[in-house]
């Protein structure tokens, strides 16, 4: 019997026809609060951040890793040369694995209510639109109902 929260859809050639396709895991962290409101956020789901792996060789530990860190004061993107997973690097974090399908030219709509937080960050690079998804925890839901599957 398939475990429905970790099954995952399968995408056809059809699927995909005249789309972007990125995979990209999504971290999510408990961290400390830093601010007043951060104390009501779940804990182990306080902040988020992406990180996809780039090949450079044959050999699967010929990895790189794509991060993409959002902060309050900057969103910030850097290569990582260590080639362990994120669910290795950060064993007490919680990793899901996201598959963000868009149409070719297609502008996405943008529509925001307050500060761009992590989770707006995350929400735009993958391509998700739903104006409820506000904290990290709600953006778990959002991706885990969906089976890691965003259209």
């Amino acid at each position: 019997m398939v475990d429905k929260a970790t099954a995952t859809t399968r995408l056809s050639l059809l699927d995909t026809a005249d789309c972007k396709v990125r995979e990209w895991f999504v971290v999510y962290h408990h961290r400390i609060p830093h601010y007043w409101f951060t104390k009501y956020l779940k804990p182990g789901f306080r902040h988020v951040e992406l990180t996809r792996p780039l090949y450079y060789g044959p050999n699967l530990e010929n990895v790189a890793w794509l991060n993409l860190l959002p902060m309050f004061e900057m969103l910030d993107a850097e290569l990582d040369t260590d080639p362990r997973p994120p669910w290795v690097k950060c064993p007490t974090s919680t990793v899901q694995k996201v598959t963000a399908v868009r149409p070719l030219l297609k502008v996405r709509s943008w529509f925001d209510i307050g500060p761009t937080t992590c989770v707006e960050v995350v929400k735009i690079a993958l391509g998700i639109r739903a104006l409820w998804v506000r904290t990290p925890w709600q953006l778990f839901n959002y991706i885990q109902k969906r089976n890691g599957v965003i259209q």
